[in-house]
């Protein structure tokens, strides 16, 4: 009886070691996988009198690999382009799939009422399955034409054209948040003794 008890110990120890083992691997396969799929996106926005008119691009999507995506809460109109891969809304997730190494998905939003600054910060596609490694956000102003925008992502460059203004803000990882102020900021400098 104790040699029968000990033969069943035994073996359902190696079973579940060799479950550990397979769910191991699985996990290391998906794990890989995640990391080495990093992609770039390419943001335009536009804000005119009617809101924020945004085209959002990843680029170094791999042709068929289905991608889910959640749209910011208030994003209305979403769609992607039809000639680059297919698109599937649910309310505010997405399951992206795409034709070649890019999609756009262009939504809109409504603005916040404007006071002397606010923050913009759920504006922005947020991936699911891949990290976006670089962003280049293009930010066209029509209404706004006083005070300046400012992004997470760093410093911008910036064109004061006669009918609009021009940002563009680069850098690694998400966009973050977009803020704008009514008043110039100055520039501080800070000196080391």
């Amino acid at each position: 009886m104790l040699k029968k008890s000990l033969f069943f110990i035994l073996f359902l120890t190696a079973i579940s070691g060799a479950i550990l083992l397979i769910q191991w691997i699985s996990y290391e396969k998906v794990s890989r996988a995640y990391q080495e799929w990093q992609l770039d996106q390419e943001i335009h926005l536009e804000h005119n009198h009617t809101g924020l008119s945004i085209k959002h691009t990843f680029i170094g999507l791999e042709a068929g690999q289905p991608l889910s995506v959640i749209l910011p809460a208030s994003a209305l109109n979403a769609a992607c382009k039809k000639k680059e891969g297919n698109c599937s809304f649910r309310g505010q997730g997405a399951l992206i799939t795409p034709d070649g190494e890019t999609l756009t998905i262009s939504y809109a939003l409504k603005m916040p009422p404007l006071g002397s600054s606010f923050v913009l910060s759920d504006w922005f596609i947020k991936l699911k399955d891949a990290k976006a490694e670089n962003t280049t956000l293009h930010f066209t102003e029509k209404k706004i034409r006083t005070g300046m925008w400012f992004s997470s992502l760093g410093t911008a460059e910036i064109k004061k054209l006669d009918l609009i203004d021009y940002y563009m803000f680069q850098g690694s990882g998400s966009p973050g948040e977009l803020y704008w102020q009514q008043e110039p900021l100055k520039q501080a400098s800070f000196h080391s003794k």
